[in-house]
Order: C-alpha cells, then structure tokens, then sequence
C-alpha cells in the first residue's frame, strides 16, 4: 500500500427474496462476508484513480406460480376433467377448490408443485 492507497469497506444490501448460494463457502470475492442481509468487504485497498471491482453470486427465489383456469377442463372428457368435476362438486371453499385443482392439473401434467 503507497500513499496514493487508500482502504475501505464496502457494503451491499440484498434485496428480499435474494439468498446466497448454500455451498459450503459462500460465494463471495475478496474475503468478503454476509451478515444478515448486507455483505461486507472490510480493509479494501484502492489506489487513487482507480477502481475496485468486489463479486457475489445470488439466487433468485422464483415465487410464480403457474394460472390454471379450471373452469377450461370442466368439460373434458379425460382425467383432469374429471378430477376438476370431482372436486368443484366437493364441499371446499373456492379458494380450496382453486388450489386443490391448480395441484392436481399441474401432477397430472408432470410439473413440480409448489403451494
């Protein structure tokens, strides 16, 4: 470090729904590290004029959710079909109904379930 050097800490805030990589190290460059939802770079040499470039890899939660119009297969004649005649005549609520037929279309259809 000359004189032109100068240290600093770096932070950076995660935005929600953002987590790190679960690896057995935290993919983080520079000896950089998490705490709660804010890395930290601390003690980051940066000569004058110059830049610094500090990385971290995230994944994105991905909370969408597939839209299934049920009221579509009422007709059919085939498995889903049934299955949402099945259970529109059942004693759930709507919103019960909506998700129960929403699994099922996706099962059927081989797709991962998420509710």
């Amino acid at each position: 470090q000359n004189n032109n050097d100068r240290m600093v800490n770096i932070l950076d805030v995660l935005p929600s729904g953002v987590t790190l990589f679960e690896d057995d190290v935290y993919k983080i460059s520079d000896n950089g590290t998490k705490i709660n939802n804010t890395l930290i770079w601390r003690d980051v040499v940066v000569s004058a004029n110059d830049t610094k470039t500090v990385n971290f890899y995230v994944k994105v939660k991905d909370d969408t959710k597939l839209l299934v119009n049920y009221k579509d297969y009422e007709g059919d004649i085939s498995l889903k079909g049934e299955f949402v005649r099945l259970v529109s005549e059942s004693d759930l609520s709507e919103e019960e109904k909506s998700l129960v037929i929403r699994a099922g279309i996706l099962a059927l259809q081989g797709e991962e379930i998420n509710v």
